[in-house]
């Protein structure tokens, strides 16, 4: 039985390959975002004393693609159903209570290491990239609404808990660190707000590989 465990293709030595090696898997989970949100808000150009700004947490389906390029290097492409994600007013200004809305996503590139010598339990680490999409944005008390795209960069830990050679669950989770730009108005007085969202996302569900 410990022959047969040790041989598998999820339980192998460091840097060798499987006899039957799936190069390509997929995640199919569910994805929780947690803004870390620091804002700086500018009233014709002047900094409102106090200001800030916050995102509720999101949750969405999510889907990561990957592709092994040896046994333990590979790289994914991440992204998920794009969630509306409230902008809502707080500090000195917390009085305009909703800002605005948007629906976006922040598609991510990231290569990583995986570590195949603890059995079923595989581990890995990596970084990468990612790119705000906005798709939309929807008036609050801020009228005329816009927030830019923006790249943003990330670090990536989680594991797979491998059930079969080719079915298993995983919990994955990326720090990014994205800074934006917003842009509206509160009646007449133009609005400009620098945005650090910093999110941290956090994905759970199942890994099928073929």
């Amino acid at each position: 039985m410990a022959a047969d465990i040790a041989s598998a293709p999820y339980a192998l030595p460091l840097n060798e390959a499987p006899p039957a090696f799936y190069r390509f898997y997929a995640h199919i989970g569910v994805v929780g975002v947690f803004a870390d949100v620091d804002a700086k808000i500018k009233a014709a150009g002047t900094v409102i004393p106090g200001s800030k700004m916050s995102v509720p947490a999101t949750v969405a389906p999510a889907l990561e693609l990957g592709y092994r390029v040896t046994p333990n290097w590979a790289v994914s492409l991440s992204g998920g159903i794009p969630p509306t994600s409230i902008l809502n007013a707080g500090g000195s200004i917390a009085a305009e209570g909703k800002l605005g809305s948007t629906v976006a996503a922040a598609p991510t590139l990231t290569l990583h290491y995986h570590f195949l010598q603890l059995g079923a339990f595989q581990p890995y680490i990596g970084g990468g990239g990612s790119y705000l999409i906005v798709f939309n944005s929807r008036d609050g008390s801020l009228s005329h609404l816009r927030v830019d795209g923006a790249f943003g960069v990330l670090g990536q830990v989680g594991t797979d808990i491998m059930l079969s050679e080719r079915v298993g669950l995983f919990v994955d989770l990326k720090k990014g660190i994205l800074h934006t730009n917003a842009r509206g108005a509160f009646g007449p007085v133009p609005i400009k707000t620098s945005v650090a969202l910093d999110p941290l996302a956090l994905t759970g569900g199942v890994t099928i590989r073929f």
